[in-house]
């Protein structure tokens, strides 16, 4: 089974890193951060990623580190909506629209890919899938300074 614990180190590490930053959001202020960009070129940028990924062999451990962090983003929604009351009978647990939901959980994934990715990919494509994400990693650097 994959598991992202199976990427190079530098790789591993920026993603810890990644989702250290993201354990200190609240998760209300995460759409924040999913600025919807233009499609065809954050599709391009996704494409562009996946044959990356796929050349290194890294799309197996690539996966699991977007499950990963989408899990981690899904349980503290759950968690944060429970203790809010919030709960729900539907799948659509937690607060904020749906399609909020959506488009973090899509921005997130990307973000992931080129977190993970880093420098192998193309400095645009990299720019295009973190999006505001990439003030996460900032701010947690200069916190860290």
């Amino acid at each position: 089974m994959p598991d992202s614990r199976d990427l190079p180190a530098d790789a591993r590490a920026r993603l810890d890193a990644f989702t250290a930053a993201l354990e200190r959001i609240n998760v209300g202020d995460m759409s924040l951060y999913a600025i919807p960009g233009d499609e065809a070129e954050m599709d391009r940028a996704r494409q562009a990623a996946r044959g990356v990924a796929r050349e290194r062999g890294l799309e197996p451990a690539l996966e699991a580190a977007r499950h990963e962090v989408l899990q981690l983003v899904a349980e503290d929604y759950r968690d944060t909506a429970s203790g809010l009351g919030y709960v729900s009978a539907g799948p659509s647990v937690g607060f904020g629209a749906d399609d909020d939901r959506l488009r973090i959980m899509q921005s997130l994934a990307d973000a992931v890919m080129a977190v993970v990715l880093g420098d192998a990919l193309d400095e645009s494509d990299r720019a295009e899938l973190l999006g505001a994400w990439d003030e996460v990693l900032a701010s947690d650097a200069d916190a860290g300074a």
